[in-house]
């Protein structure tokens, strides 16, 4: 009864959002972009034997107004003996925001990918741009898994130019939901709530951005996880209309005790190859023991809707 009472709070709330994002769609110009790619990683995850994680996410991003909307989810293959989980987070400065320029700032794909233990000894933390971040697991037995990840729908509003200066503020809201594998790893088996603000600058010739917030995490069958703060920084550099080269860092505590505070860093370059379609590179490494070795994107985005032509 109460697992029940849950998805159907579960299915209000997401109702809710999408009744909001439509209604603020009908009133405003809307700016539609897809994107989908590949990503990769690799790391012993504490062990002593490789564990490889391929991905492909699928993102939609709404933009009208001041208003921003995307929902992402990830179809993963897992190969190796680490049991670790995948969850796609959306990025900061670059690749987050509600602003739609040639800059950095809104060029990119707005999605990123991060390996996580699903089991009762590690921790399950979402990364940042892209490869993202990776945990210390639990050894299984060497297996091959596969399937669809967690569900992430975000909406964020944005202050753009403030005081007629380049610096902008960005408030967003997620809800990361269970519909990964939790056995399997796929998935983490819990509903996930995340607040975060940011703080840039996005001038003509690039930007820089920090950005904070907090994490409240739900506990599933398998794991107990405790919510914590998040932190990162970034910064952009606008070459011409055509290329976009950014770097990043993020930390945020562990969600379960005793556990590593993950972090990573890495660097992205966001390529205009037409006036509807671009083409991310990524890549990135965890700085602490638990971690992926490393890890790289190719990412595809279209601007589908609502972009004019330049």
């Amino acid at each position: 009864m109460l697992a029940c009472k849950k998805m159907l709070w579960r299915l209000q709330f997401t109702s809710c959002v999408c009744l909001f994002a439509l209604h603020a769609v009908a009133h405003a110009e809307t700016k539609v972009q897809l994107s989908t790619g590949v990503d990769y990683s690799s790391g012993d995850f504490g062990g002593t034997t490789k564990t490889n994680v391929l991905l492909a996410p699928i993102a939609a991003k709404f933009t009208t107004g001041n208003w921003s909307f995307r929902v992402s989810a990830p179809y993963v293959s897992i190969s190796g003996p680490a049991n670790v989980s995948v969850v796609i987070e959306d990025n900061g400065g670059g690749s987050n925001s509600g602003s739609e320029s040639e800059s950095g700032r809104g060029s990119g794909s707005s999605s990123s990918s991060s390996s996580s233990s699903s089991s009762s000894s590690g921790s399950d933390d979402g990364g940042a741009t892209g490869g993202g971040t990776t945990t210390a697991t639990t050894i299984t037995k060497n297996r091959t898994v596969s399937g669809i990840g967690d569900t992430s729908l975000s909406a964020m509003y944005s202050f753009n130019s403030i005081a007629e200066t380049p610096v902008y503020i960005d408030v967003i809201g997620r809800i990361r939901l269970p519909t990964g594998d939790e056995v399997k790893g796929t998935g983490t088996g819990s509903t996930d709530y995340i607040a975060q603000t940011e703080l840039g600058v996005d001038a003509n010739s690039g930007g820089a951005y920090l950005t904070g917030g907090r994490r409240f995490l739900g506990s599933s069958n398998l794991i107990k996880r405790v919510s914590g703060w998040q932190a990162g920084a970034g910064a952009w550099v606008n070459m011409g209309e055509i290329a976009v080269l950014g770097t990043y860092y993020d930390w945020r505590q562990a969600s379960t005790l005793n556990s590593p505070d993950p972090s990573e860093a890495g660097v992205y370059l966001t390529l205009r190859l037409t006036h509807t379609w671009k083409v991310e590179l990524s890549a990135g490494k965890s700085l602490y023991r638990g971690g992926a070795d490393y890890s790289a994107g190719l990412m595809f985005i279209w601007r589908a809707m609502g972009y004019r032509n330049k």
